[in-house]
Formats: C-alpha cells, sequence, structure tokens
C-alpha cells in the first residue's frame, strides 16, 4: 500500500499524529491523520518508527527509516 504512496514524513505535535504520503506522481503531498482511512485501510499508528495500518482484521506494519534526524 505504502509502495504506492511513498512517505515523506511523519508529524507528531501533541496530540496530532500524521502521515506525509504522496498520492500521487508530481509534488502533490497528502496529509493522513491517525484514524483515517486511506484505500479501506485504516491507520492505527503513527510513531517515528513505524506506521500500523488495518483493514478486515489484518494488521500492517510499515517500519519507517530513521535519517537520525530530529525536530525535537
Amino acid at each position: 500500500l505504502l509502495g504506492i504512496y511513498p512517505v515523506v514524513g511523519v508529524v507528531l505535535a501533541g496530540q496530532q499524529r500524521l502521515v506525509l504520503i504522496r498520492k500521487a506522481a508530481g509534488d502533490t503531498v497528502s496529509r493522513i491523520a491517525q484514524g483515517a482511512e486511506l484505500d479501506g485501510w485504516t491507520l492505527t499508528e503513527v510513531s517515528r518508527e513505524r506506521l500500523v495500518l488495518e483493514k478486515a482484521g489484518n494488521r500492517k506494519e510499515v517500519s519507517l527509516q530513521n535519517n537520525g534526524g530530529s525536530a525535537d
């Protein structure tokens, strides 16, 4: 699923948890909030290390590469 939509970044600000993805070829970046749906999958967890998506009892964990940078 995320092979189709490359992850550009993750936003963790207070209670807000978002993943930034490219939904189409080009420069358009979309924000997907934790709890939102993407192609029938629900984004159930967003952290610096991973994303978790669930659909019809299936669970998919996506590890995120960390370049060592931090916005803290």
